[in-house]
């Protein structure tokens, strides 16, 4: 019988384990990590708010069984004008959202447009932020300014906790998780991934 496998993280570190992955087993889930709020990806949330794009982008492409061609173009990132640094992913992601109304929908459909192997699940489809306390005691919200206001304040972290501080988990992530024969947990961020990944509540 073919394992279910079940991949937990974020940013780069999972898509590359996902490519390498799917060669071996077809039944796949992803459950990625949902707080970035930097790049492209924090532009689109606030803008449209949407949950961010860029993680579940990279798994969907590591996953996909498309040509070369599609693969860079879900990955290109525009260099001028008033799109300068946004992800033409992320926008089709964003686009399609707000067509079937749900990212998870939006998240199938672009599964399916891309023969996608496998499942990519958002941990949770709550709007959520980190954050992040100092030994100073000062406090920041947001993942990317956490790594600035460390530096500025030349610190340590001290506490990480989460707004909300117990996200509703994604029932698909739940129904991946109580049934995989496998699971492996890709190169987390201590500070960033960690809490996303496991402060959760499951009603």
């Amino acid at each position: 019988m073919e394992k279910k496998i079940v991949v937990l993280g974020g940013g780069t570190g999972i898509s590359t384990i996902l490519r390498g992955l799917k060669d071996y087993s077809e039944d796949i889930s992803a459950v990625v990590s949902m707080s970035d709020d930097g790049g492209g990806s924090g532009i689109l949330r606030q803008e449209l708010n949407i949950l961010p794009p860029g993680d579940v982008r990279r798994c969907l492409i590591a996953l996909s069984n498309t040509d070369k061609t599609m693969r860079d173009l879900l990955n290109y990132r525009f260099k001028s004008g008033s799109l300068k640094d946004q992800n033409v992913g992320n926008i089709l992601i964003a686009a399609l959202t707000d067509i079937f109304g749900s990212f998870d929908k939006a998240l199938l459909e672009m599964s399916s447009v891309f023969n996608v192997t496998g499942k990519v699940i958002p941990v949770t489809l709550d709007e959520t932020h980190l954050v992040a306390e100092f030994a100073s005691k000062d406090k920041v919200v947001g993942e990317s300014y956490i790594p600035k206001m460390c530096y500025r304040l030349n610190t340590k972290i001290e506490k990480m906790s989460m707004i909300p501080h117990y996200p509703k988990a994604n029932d698909e992530a739940v129904k991946a998780i109580y049934h995989l024969t496998l699971s492996l947990l890709v190169q987390i961020s201590l500070h960033f991934n960690y809490p996303q990944l496991f402060s959760w509540r499951n009603q």
